[in-house]
């Protein structure tokens, strides 16, 4: 679980991005993933941050680790589509109700704009259509309780 959030949380992936990245989209030298295939249809780049690039270079060297082209992978080797029962225990041990996967995606653009990242380049990392959709979805309540807390608000 540890790394799907890290990595969530690192890079802005949606679920079906991030379960679905294979090594070969993942460029260390030029710090960044190549997507290929999004929801939009539009392909983009996105950074990785120094946590995003340890956790990258950790998952293919576990010893015992099938043979895959996927970063993230179950024990045999095929890919996970959902880590819900992993995630609903990992909210229950922490304490946290009404979290979903994708706040795990507002939490990525909450930093990037605490950091003083600009919403046409957040909009660009996050494949919205849109900057007006960046701005929508940064301007949510539960956007907004991330941004000022930390914490999402229920």
């Amino acid at each position: 679980m540890r790394p799907a959030i890290t990595l969530a949380v690192e890079t802005g992936l949606r679920k079906g991005e991030l379960f679905s990245l294979m090594t070969l989209a993942i460029d260390l030298a030029r710090r960044e993933i190549r997507l290929d295939q999004t929801k939009s249809g539009v392909p983009r780049r996105v950074p990785l941050s120094d946590a995003a690039i340890a956790t990258m270079k950790v998952l293919p060297a576990q010893q015992g680790r099938p043979k895959t082209p996927y970063l993230i992978v179950k024990e045999d080797g095929t890919r996970f589509l959902d880590m819900k029962k992993g995630f609903a225990a990992a909210c229950r041990r922490a304490k946290i109700t009404g979290f979903l996967w994708h706040d795990l995606r507002h939490r990525f653009a909450s930093w990037f704009v605490q950091a003083g990242g600009d919403l046409c380049h957040l909009s660009r990392i996050l494949g919205h259509a849109t900057v007006q959709m960046t701005t929508r979805a940064t301007s949510m309540p539960s956007f907004a309780m991330w941004h000022k807390t930390g914490q999402r608000s229920i």
